[in-house]
């Protein structure tokens, strides 16, 4: 069955709808080898939620309209499979059988998924199989430019597909013989009128491109291995509590790969043991620093929300001089990092909120080189960091 090009002009997108109804009426009419079930032998049908990362919202809708068409069909009961019971099922994929457990003695369940390409046309692409034996009897899809013009031909998307399953007719001794005529579809046949071949359409559904900014702050937890015997300093570690505030860029490549870069605020503050004239001192020292990641991140969609794991290299720049606050000493003066490299990873979880997505992030950074304040002495010290933070990133492009 082919359905219409929604994208087309409208005398087009009539001429063709139709032919779809002149269609179904000749199958009616004459009794085609796919047939429905008659009324007092109505078929179960089980419904499973659609997936649909690209617009949750709209998805929804769409599996509302779907059942609503069915339970409208006198010769067929829908089952829906609640994912309130079965959480798990959020995670299987529409193109592949779900396993006859979640189904009950459903004999048919229907399956679906929607997503945007990239001319930000709506597709809904179903599913129907047989649940016995895990055999797919038909798939078609529906493209449309909304979802008003979605609903206005969901009537013959679902009476169509419907009526591919089998016809059974009871015989003398409660056997069922089932029309064997319907030939069941073998593949994963798209009937999509788009000229794109099937090898461009999943290209077009794996690459992403989308282009976020934003910014996140945070509290950090950070350690300071202050290196011995280099300096006059006693090596040893310490530890503070302080805070980051980045700037980033987020451009989603693909489904599942990334680029994020940034630019993240740091202030250092710890404490340095010395000896002097015999005597023990403590330094304080205080400085700021800018550091620039360039990540690379794999984006797992999980409905509403998004994880991200992310790993890459940094450098590091300072702001300025550094501060050394004593008994014995008292002044700024000039750091350097060498080499200005560092190493961090960690992981975003994201919720689509308004224009863009809320942002929880915590990661794990360390650096590669030796930074020397070079005061009287040359303090010299590595450092760690572990930092959560949240932020918001807005949407700025994407290829639709």
């Amino acid at each position: 069955m082919i359905y219409p090009r929604f994208n087309e002009n409208t005398f087009q997108k009539k001429s063709r709808l139709l032919l779809l109804v002149m269609g179904f009426l000749l199958l009616i009419s004459y009794g085609g080898n796919a047939q429905t079930a008659p009324a007092d032998t109505a078929t179960d049908v089980a419904i499973m939620p659609f997936l649909g990362s690209d617009d949750p919202g709209n998805t929804l809708q769409l599996f509302d309209a779907v059942l609503s068409e069915m339970t409208n069909l006198e010769n067929y009961v829908p089952r829906e499979v609640s994912a309130d019971s079965y959480p798990e099922i959020l995670d299987l994929r529409p193109d592949e059988p779900p396993e006859s457990g979640y189904l009950g003695d459903s004999k048919y369940v229907l399956t679906g998924e929607f997503y945007l390409d990239v001319e930000d046309l709506q597709h809904l692409q179903l599913w129907l199989w047989n649940s016995e034996t895990g055999r797919l009897v038909y798939t078609d899809e529906l493209v449309s430019e909304d979802y008003e013009e979605a609903v206005s031909y969901m009537p013959s998307l679902v009476n169509w597909i419907l009526s591919q399953i089998p016809r059974e007719e009871p015989v003398a001794g409660g056997e069922v013989i089932t029309d064997i005529a319907a030939e069941p579809a073998d593949t994963d046949t798209d009937t999509d009128t788009d000229t794109a071949p099937p090898q461009e359409v999943e290209k077009r559904r794996i690459f992403r491109g989308e282009l976020y900014a934003g910014f996140r702050g945070g509290a950090s937890f950070n350690t300071y291995s202050i290196i011995q015997k280099i300096g006059g300093y006693a090596g040893g570690m310490s530890q503070s509590f302080a805070y980051e505030v980045a700037f980033l860029a987020d451009f989603r490549i693909f489904r599942f790969f990334g680029i994020q870069a940034e630019a993240i605020f740091n202030p250092d503050t710890f404490n340095a043991a010395k000896a002097v004239q015999n005597n023990s001192v403590i330094d304080r020292a205080d400085s700021l620093s800018m550091t620039f990641p360039l990540l690379l991140k794999i984006p797992l969609d999980l409905g509403a929300f998004y994880l991200s794991f992310y790993t890459g290299p940094y450098a590091t720049i300072p702001l300025g001089n550094a501060k050394i606050q004593s008994n014995a000493e008292a002044g700024t003066y000039a750091s350097k990092m060498t080499p200005p490299l560092g190493f961090m990873f960690g992981l975003d979880l994201g919720f689509t909120l308004g224009p863009g997505k809320l942002l929880l992030d915590a990661r794990y950074g360390r650096d590669f080189g030796i930074t020397v304040i070079q005061n009287s002495l040359q303090l010299p010290y590595t450092r760690d960091r572990i930092s959560v933070s949240l932020g918001y990133k807005f949407l700025l492009w994407n290829r639709k």
